[in-house]
Formats: structure tokens, sequence, C-alpha cells
């Protein structure tokens, strides 16, 4: 668990793995140089599988995720955010999957919790693929990193860990080299809850993420091990589609009708080009029912 400045749901969290059916765990807190409570709530449980660090300065999420793993001392590394929970049984539910020596990396479905109105959504309607996944993360990545169990065999055997240079896109850049190795599994069950409170990182920080995949792409683009995925191809696309609706979202309509003379789904295509000739009242509306 890796935290700056959490105080508001950090009980919540920490409680969610307290009460876990699974007991043989141990609890990574990551203190990235909080100001906050965050390290008296911490504290206050006098749990001793709670194992508290404090940073020595500040740094990126990515290279404090590792920081904090250097420091477990289990065969699997799951993930929790401090204002995310999860479900009592999550991972007793999990780790026995894990019997399958192939499988490097196991998530779930979650439910979406919106704070502003106080309502549970599931996440994913449809099944997610499993296996060797690579294209299919390409295409479409959807994997929520609340529900994700890493065998640390998987995690040690690439050279490169976490990306520290990334700061909203690290767990993607992870994940397609590590199922480039291992196979991944999909359990349907709902195992957590997202909070999403409107002060998300990708939802504050849209611009950051969107620069960061297009130079991931362009530092990729050359990849042979990548240019064989016909979901590479298909990730350009959907970058252009998601930079077209930023640009809507800003009000940049010169802008968004550049960006979007590279998107090549024509259905696509039509209805950004709908949304960019709608009054913005109405744009904004359907972006805020959206979320």
């Amino acid at each position: 668990m890796n935290c700056y400045n959490g105080e508001k749901f950090l009980k919540d969290s920490i409680s969610s793995v307290i009460l876990q059916t699974y007991q043989n765990w141990e609890l990574i807190f990551w203190d990235n140089q909080s100001t906050d409570n965050s390290a008296k709530i911490v504290k206050s449980f006098q749990d001793k599988r709670i194992k508290y660090y404090l940073s020595k300065k500040h740094t990126p999420l990515y290279e404090a995720r590792g920081l904090a793993i250097n420091k477990a001392e289990g065969d699997f590394i799951a993930f929790l955010d401090i204002d995310d929970w999860w479900k009592k049984e999550k991972l007793a539910t999990q780790v026995p999957y894990f019997d399958n020596p192939k499988v490097g990396l196991i998530h779930s479905n979650f439910y979406k919790f919106n704070e502003i109105i106080n309502k549970c959504y599931l996440n994913y309607k449809d099944k997610l693929p499993s296996g060797r996944v690579t294209n299919n993360l390409l295409k479409d990545y959807r994997i929520g990193w609340l529900t994700v169990i890493i065998r640390k065999k998987a995690y040690e055997s690439l050279l490169k860990k976490f990306n520290s240079k990334y700061y909203i896109i690290g767990d993607f850049d992870f994940c397609i080299r590590l199922s480039f190795e291992w196979e991944f599994l999909y359990l349907g069950n709902a195992l957590a809850f997202c909070r999403w409170h409107g002060k998300n990182l990708q939802i504050t920080k849209a611009n950051l993420h969107i620069l960061e995949l297009k130079n991931w792409y362009e530092e990729n683009k050359t990849n042979s091990d990548l240019a064989q995925f016909d979901g590479f191809k298909l990730f350009k696309n959907n970058l252009n589609k998601m930079i077209t609706i930023n640009h809507i979202k800003n009000g940049l309509t010169k802008d968004a009708y550049q960006s979007l003379k590279s998107v090549n789904d024509l259905i696509i295509k039509a209805k950004l080009l709908i949304l960019m000739i709608l009054p913005n009242k109405i744009v904004n509306f359907i972006f805020k029912k959206k979320n």
C-alpha cells in the first residue's frame, strides 16, 4: 500500500486487509513523505503484520511501488491504493489459482463506488480474456490494479520492473512486458471496490495520461516483439480517439478536427464528429453522465 496524504479513506482500506478470510499476509505500508495523519492512522492498528516504512524522500508512484516491493517477503504481491478496499474473500479466492505455475498475474472484476452519489456499479459487464493476453491488452487495457496479485517470481523475472518515469501508465507498461512471458488469469468475481471521487489520478491528470501513452508508443513503435500483434496497430487508433475526446472535452475544436483525421474507425469517427458539433453544455452533460 503506497500512501501520500491518504488520511480520508485510509482506515477503510487497511481494515479491508485485516478482515481478509485469508490471514497469511503482510502489509507493506509505504509512506511517501505524507504530511497529514496517515502515519498516525496506520500505526493505530497495532497489528504486527502491518509494516510501516517512511520513504527517505518523496518519489514518483511507480518508483515508490518498487521500493515497497523490495521490502516484501511473500511469494505473491497484491496492491491496494489508499482510497479503495477489498471484499473479505478477495485473497482467499485468488491465491489458490497460483497452483498453475504458468500463471504470473491474477486479476478480477470489481465495483466502482461513486462517492459523490453513493452508488456502486459493476465495472466489467463482459468476461475478460485469460492466458497469453498481450494482444488483448494492447487492444483494450482493462486491468483493475486494485484486484491484481502478481507471482513474485514473475515480477523478479523482468529485467526492468516498474518504469519510474511514468506517473500514470506504469501498470500498463509493466503488464505488457509481463504478458510476454507469463499467463494472466481473469476471475469474473467482483472482489474489490474502486472509489470514484472526482479526484482520481486518471481524471485529474488526463493530459499527462495521454502524453505518457504517446511517449510509450513512440518508444515502442520499432519494437519487433510488439509489431507482431495487430493490437499494437489498434493501440495507435485508440490513442488518437482518446486525444480527440480530450480536445472535445476542453473545447479545442480545431485540435479535435486534426486528431480526428487519424482515427480509422468510421463509426467512431462519425460519433466523435457529432460530439464536436454539439453545444458545449450538451457535451459536458454527456461526459458527466458517462463518469
